[in-house]
């Protein structure tokens, strides 16, 4: 196994881990947000 593919390999790894921190915090955003706009709907 050469360096340049261990450095590959793990940017790789590195991307993944981001991207999938990146739709769990979308999504916790979105579902607050919806949230939010509920409970505006049964103050009013």
């Amino acid at each position: 196994m050469t360096i340049p593919n261990l450095i590959k390999t793990f940017k790789t790894a590195e991307y993944r881990y981001w991207e999938a921190t990146l739709d769990v915090v979308a999504s916790t955003t979105v579902a607050a947000r919806i949230k939010n706009l509920q409970d505006r709907k049964k103050g009013n």
